[in-house]
């Protein structure tokens, strides 16, 4: 309702919440967003075991995976093996920036 009280227009698509806080609807908090843009800015998952957004164990592999949801979070690409959790973590935290651009949520952020 700020967006069409500020511009006069009802918004097309989503409205973001830069801070992730859904109360704080400063207009300086809100962006215009694609459905996929806003769901890249998301803090780690309740579901995450590894506390590190981006990152899982893979048992068979003894290795930290690193992986990033892409095309409108339809598919997960695989960024790769690592020995110790944060280069995992440098390799997700690199993609968000190149993929999702101000929309990223890295992991110095995301907790």
């Amino acid at each position: 309702m700020v967006w069409l009280y500020v511009f006069g227009i009802f918004p097309q698509g989503d409205i973001d919440h830069k801070n992730l806080n859904k109360k704080d609807n400063r207009l300086s908090n809100l962006r215009l967003a694609s459905d996929s843009q806003n769901r890249q800015n998301t803090g780690i998952s309740k579901r995450n075991t590894s506390g590190v957004k981006g990152v899982t164990w893979c048992v068979q592999k003894r290795r930290w995976r690193a992986m990033i949801k892409l095309h409108d979070d339809k598919w997960q690409t695989h960024l790769g093996y690592f020995k110790n959790k944060d280069d995992a973590k440098a390799a997700y935290d690199n993609a968000a920036k190149i993929y999702f651009g101000e929309f990223a949520r890295p992991n110095e952020v995301a907790a």
